[in-house]
């Protein structure tokens, strides 16, 4: 399949290692996405880390951790972030590392800024996706959230 080829041997290749398993949806947006893709196993984490950098912080004299994993790069994006497709999120061109996203609709202005869908919901969508509880909003940071796993060694649970 070319449609998102980089994208679906990196999904692949998540989900043989067994990354995925347990993932927890730690952000939902109505009418947008869910999007998905931070393991609660430290070992997995540290496995698919490319580097960890320490940066202190002037303003709360605290040092932050910023997570960064193995990144692909971008796929021609072919078909349209449609309903039910399936994309990596990035933070910038070739930044695509294990976070994915599930469009709740059509949003095909995600194509303009270079999101390649790779894969569909072929079943579950109303009975599943659409149900994911939507409460915590974007409260939490996912970079707050893989600090925490990293430093805890224990699994990840995104409500506390």
């Amino acid at each position: 399949m070319s449609v998102g080829s980089q994208g679906s041997e990196r999904f692949l290749d998540l989900v043989k290692s067994g990354f995925l398993n347990g993932n927890k949806f730690f952000r939902v947006v109505p009418g947008f996405i869910v999007q998905f893709g931070l393991s609660g196993n430290p070992d997995l984490n540290q496995k698919w880390q490319s580097k960890m950098i320490e940066v202190q912080s002037s303003v709360t004299l605290c040092l932050l951790v910023l997570i960064f994993f193995l990144v692909i790069k971008d796929d021609e994006v072919v078909v349209s972030n449609t309903r039910g497709r399936v994309s990596f999120a990035t933070s910038g061109p070739n930044s695509r590392t294990t976070q994915l996203f599930i469009n709740y609709e059509d949003n095909d202005f995600l194509d303009e800024e270079g999101f390649a869908p790779f894969g569909e919901v072929v079943e579950g969508m109303e009975e599943v996706v659409d149900k994911i509880f939507p409460g915590y909003g974007e409260r939490l940071d996912q970079y707050e959230i893989t600090y925490l796993v990293q430093r805890s060694h224990c699994p990840f649970h995104p409500f506390f």
